[in-house]
């Protein structure tokens, strides 16, 4: 199927890593990431602490992981600051806290470990929702 997107959609990819400590890759963010890429998306990682108006003004759709409720927080910070839309994503969340982020602002979450065909139809609902998609069509395969 061919592409019609005018652009490559832009994911910006933030964990909820120390403030003070040093940026620790988690297992989720990489494989939301390598999934990403390997659809043709353009990718950029940072921390829910950095300072991150212009990574937002640069970016399509943010992805937000949740590690524990007090990331919603953080979550409500981007987005007050940022009408992109929002999922938010984790290992093992409580429905709960799913819950409080969907009514925060989250356009979704996704439960990991996801499988991959209902992954990449979540985001291609997502983007066409969204209007970043053209003629209900997405460079993500079925």
């Amino acid at each position: 199927m061919p592409c019609f997107f005018m652009t490559t959609v832009r994911f910006l990819l933030l964990t909820d890593t120390s403030e003070h400590g040093p940026y620790q890759e988690s297992e989720p963010t990489v494989m939301i990431e390598d999934l990403l890429i390997s659809e043709g998306y353009s990718v950029k990682r940072g921390s829910l602490f950095d300072h991150l108006d212009e990574d937002l003004e640069a970016s399509d759709v943010v992805m937000v992981e949740v590690r524990e409720p007090s990331s919603l927080a953080r979550c409500n910070d981007v987005r007050l600051r940022s009408h992109q839309p929002m999922i938010i994503y984790g290992v093992e969340v409580p429905l709960t806290t799913w819950i409080k982020g969907l009514n925060s602002g989250s356009d979704l979450y996704i439960s990991l470990p996801a499988n991959g065909p209902v992954l990449r139809a979540q985001i291609r609902s997502l983007l066409r929702r969204s209007g970043l998609m053209h003629n209900g069509l997405s460079n993500l395969s079925s």
